[in-house]
């Protein structure tokens, strides 16, 4: 029965991005070694559904409906960056570079992984760029072949949608090929945001 309790803890952490079976067992044990982090966690877990939501204009995770970027008034509204997660979100908004909207797709189009153009759920970013007045989508998607795949599938899309009128740009100089943005220092993703080519 114990050993049931720890396995079946250790299958949840084992669906964690990068937790292989022995680091799972190892914060299996150590989370229950640690009773006041095991209650905490517990609580924290258990409250999240209530707590958090996804932002209606950019998917962004939140505690308000609009987020906290989408609601400031002193963004630049008519560019939107679009990104494949969360976490680039953040990479870009650390360099304080960026003062535009965002996009946050969830995944980029991967076929080995399951992964194929209707995932990237669109339909928002679309009624977005028909109720607002949109200058410049820059497609900040990763610098490899899923990242290219993706950004072509987009700005194909919307332009086959209407929307041939906006400018459509892609982060380039100072990130290498294949190289994943969340991973970027501040100094160089800022010059590959200032340095975006139109595509």
């Amino acid at each position: 029965m114990q050993k049931k309790i720890v396995s079946e803890i250790v299958n949840l952490l084992k669906q964690l991005p990068g937790i292989g079976p022995k680091t799972a067992e190892r914060l299996a044990y150590y989370i229950l070694e640690n009773e006041s982090l095991l209650v905490n966690l517990a609580k924290e877990l258990a409250s999240v559904k209530e707590k958090v939501t996804k932002c209606f204009l950019c998917n962004n995770f939140s505690d308000t409906d609009p987020c906290i970027i989408c609601s400031d008034k002193n963004r630049d509204k008519k560019i939107i960056c679009i990104v494949e997660h969360y976490q680039e979100m953040y990479a870009i908004e650390d360099t304080g570079s960026y003062k535009g909207l965002y996009y946050i797709l969830g995944t980029a189009i991967e076929p080995l992984k399951g992964k194929f153009p209707k995932d990237l759920n669109l339909d928002r970013l679309i009624n977005r760029l028909k109720n607002e007045d949109v200058e410049e989508i820059i497609l900040a998607t990763d610098l490899d072949t899923e990242g290219e795949i993706t950004a072509d599938y987009i700005k194909n899309t919307l332009k086959e949608k209407g929307f041939d009128k906006i400018k459509f740009s892609r982060i380039a100089k100072g990130l290498p090929y294949g190289f994943e943005i969340e991973y970027a220092d501040g100094m160089t993703l800022s010059y590959a945001l200032k340095n975006r080519v139109q595509v």
